[in-house]
């Protein structure tokens, strides 16, 4: 679409997005300080024995995410897909930032455009199964989730994934440019928008750990300074949505 924009005359809607919404957010949201963030996270999710295992950041100047351990392994597949068949995978081929004590996964990728944050996918999903922790802390996860698939269906958790997407490129009026998916793909609560890292842990520890999220600590000493800007539009906000307020550290 053309842009009718005044202030920054680029010749389309999302080349203007791009231009006019992140231009005053240079430095708080560079793939350097997210890096810094992530591998700071992880050390501390590993050392408080919160973290099982974490692939290590990969970050090309483009994408920050995670280090596959199979690369060629498709990500999405034709829908629909049941929550053990994508668990199954995703952990086949490492595709996931964190796997945490109970086995749930945590998905952590951001796309950067001219130094700044245009994308980004926030994935939580839960360990389709009621597992033993304690067996996880020994044995492969793929064996322990057959273990007790093996034991009929009452093994089987009914927990759906959470997922925070932003995508600048893909912002309509049906489609915000930052939003909650939950249960089904074409769920989509607005949100304020783009999540800083704290704001995704706040939102799953707070929400599904606050045992832990209660202990304070690390969690609550996280950067949360905006990494972009507000980009609610009216009609979104007419709607049931997520906002929060600005913070500035």
């Amino acid at each position: 679409m053309i842009s009718n924009c005044e202030t920054c005359r680029q010749d389309s809607d999302r080349d203007c997005r791009i231009v006019c919404w992140t231009k005053e957010w240079t430095t708080a949201g560079n793939s350097r300080v997210l890096r810094d963030e992530l591998a700071n996270l992880f050390d501390y999710l590993l050392n408080e024995g919160i973290a099982l295992y974490v692939n290590p950041v990969s970050d090309n100047g483009r994408t920050v995410s995670w280090h596959p351990t199979d690369p060629a392994a498709e990500f999405l597949v034709e829908r629909p897909d049941t929550l053990v068949a994508s668990y199954r995978r995703w952990v086949t081929s490492g595709a996931y930032s964190v796997l945490l004590f109970d086995g749930a996964l945590l998905q952590l990728s951001f796309d950067f455009e001219g130094g700044q944050l245009v994308k980004h996918r926030l994935g939580y999903v839960p360990c389709p199964v009621a597992v033993d922790e304690e067996l996880l802390q020994v044995e492969p996860v793929l064996d322990v989730l057959d273990m007790h698939l093996s034991e009929g269906p009452d093994a089987i958790r009914l927990n759906a994934a959470v997922r925070f997407d932003y995508d600048l490129e893909a912002a309509s009026e049906a489609h915000p440019a930052s939003h909650l998916t939950l249960n089904g793909a074409g769920c989509r609560i607005a949100c304020r928008g783009p999540l800083r890292l704290a704001h995704f842990v706040e939102f799953i520890f707070a929400n599904f750990y606050p045992a832990l999220w209660d202990e304070g600590g690390y969690f609550t000493g996280m950067p949360r300074a905006e990494w972009g800007p507000r980009t609610l539009t009216p009609g979104q906000t007419s709607r049931l949505h997520i906002d929060w307020r600005d913070q500035t550290i």
